[in-house]
């Protein structure tokens, strides 16, 4: 069975999972990636790590050199929420 090759593109609409084609369209079958899943895949590798380096934050450097921290911090309790 060959195996076929899928990346990760960002497009003008956002990010795409599958493969480019050479006029610059996606492939049938490929993926539009929503915020939602985007938020989904961050805080699932987020709590991992800080589960994994006992730690409440992230931080990370983009290509450009900018840094940015992820933070775990707790939720306000409801009005009437059980301890």
């Amino acid at each position: 069975m060959a195996k076929t090759k899928i990346d990760i593109y960002q497009k003008e609409d956002g990010f795409w999972v599958g493969r480019e084609l050479k006029n610059g369209k996606m492939a049938a079958g490929s993926y539009h990636i929503t915020g939602e899943d985007i938020m989904t895949m961050f805080s699932t590798l987020f709590k991992d790590f800080c589960d994994e380096q006992h730690q409440n934050q992230m931080l990370m450097q983009d290509a450009g050199g900018q840094l940015f921290v992820a933070m775990k911090v707790p939720a306000k309790k409801r009005a009437g929420e059980a301890e």
